[in-house]
Protein backbone atom coordinates (compact mmCIF):
# COMPACT_ATOMS: atom_id res chain seq x y z
CA UNK A 1 0.00 0.00 0.00
CA UNK A 2 1.30 3.45 -0.90
CA UNK A 3 1.64 6.23 1.64
CA UNK A 4 0.00 9.50 0.72
CA UNK A 5 0.38 12.95 2.18
CA UNK A 6 -2.66 15.16 2.57
CA UNK A 7 -2.28 18.91 2.15
CA UNK A 8 -4.92 21.31 3.39
CA UNK A 9 -5.81 24.18 1.13
CA UNK A 10 -5.85 27.69 2.57
CA UNK A 11 -9.66 27.66 2.27
CA UNK A 12 -9.93 24.53 4.42
CA UNK A 13 -7.63 26.06 7.02
CA UNK A 14 -9.80 29.21 7.10
CA UNK A 15 -12.97 27.13 7.40
CA UNK A 16 -11.53 25.16 10.31
CA UNK A 17 -10.50 28.38 12.03
CA UNK A 18 -14.01 29.78 11.62
CA UNK A 19 -15.52 26.60 13.05
CA UNK A 20 -13.25 26.82 16.10
CA UNK A 21 -14.16 30.50 16.52
CA UNK A 22 -17.86 29.59 16.40
CA UNK A 23 -17.45 26.76 18.94
CA UNK A 24 -15.56 29.10 21.30
CA UNK A 25 -18.32 31.70 21.03
CA UNK A 26 -20.81 29.12 22.30
CA UNK A 27 -19.00 28.93 25.62
CA UNK A 28 -16.14 27.19 27.40
CA UNK A 29 -16.11 24.02 25.35
CA UNK A 30 -12.39 23.43 24.84
CA UNK A 31 -12.98 19.68 25.14
CA UNK A 32 -15.39 19.87 22.22
CA UNK A 33 -12.79 21.69 20.13
CA UNK A 34 -10.27 18.94 20.85
CA UNK A 35 -12.82 16.26 19.96
CA UNK A 36 -13.69 18.13 16.78
CA UNK A 37 -10.06 18.26 15.64
CA UNK A 38 -9.47 14.65 16.64
CA UNK A 39 -12.42 13.66 14.45
CA UNK A 40 -11.26 15.83 11.54
CA UNK A 41 -7.73 14.43 11.62
CA UNK A 42 -9.02 10.86 12.00
CA UNK A 43 -11.12 11.42 8.87
CA UNK A 44 -8.08 12.81 7.03
CA UNK A 45 -6.04 9.77 8.01
CA UNK A 46 -8.84 7.50 6.82
CA UNK A 47 -8.78 9.21 3.43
Amino acid sequence: MKNYKLYLSPQIERDLSEIVFYIRELGPYEANISKFFDGIYAAFEFL
